[in-house]
């Protein structure tokens, strides 16, 4: 059996959602309205994100920096063999037009690096994969 490999529309959804804006309203203690907007990477700016050429598409690199510090965040196929190909979604966790795998790894970005600033977080290379605790869970 062949290993499991990223489709190039992964990257792309994955890509565009990392890349995309919130923007809405914010309303202020006298109940004045002022707009907003933010990056869905927050203060981390997203350098690249592509299928690493030496895996034979088994495995997506994205590098983020903020303040001169660089993360490189690894994506293995083998951690999401559920997702790993499948193009529904399931409504339950996903109302979005993009892949409950490019929703998943993008929500595991921001929880497991830009939800962080960049002087308290203290690896240079992250893994980007379900913790531990809710992987046995979701069994």
């Amino acid at each position: 059996m062949s290993a499991a490999r990223f489709d190039p529309k992964f990257v792309n959804e994955l890509s565009e959602i990392l890349r995309s804006e919130a923007e809405g309203v914010v309303y202020g203690a006298k109940g004045k309205a002022a707009p907003y907007s933010r990056l869905f990477t927050g203060d981390w700016e997203l350098r690249s994100v592509g299928i690493e050429p030496d895996s034979a598409g088994t495995r997506v690199i994205c590098r983020l920096q903020a303040e001169n510090i660089e993360v490189i965040a690894t994506i293995e196929a083998a951690d999401f063999p559920d997702l790993v190909g499948k193009r529904s979604r399931d409504p339950a966790f996903n109302s979005t037009g993009y892949s409950d795998l490019a929703v998943l790894t993008s929500l595991l970005i921001q929880e497991q690096i830009t939800t962080f600033s960049p002087a308290t977080l203290t690896r240079s290379q992250v893994r980007i994969c379900l913790p531990k605790d809710r992987d046995d869970e979701a069994q």
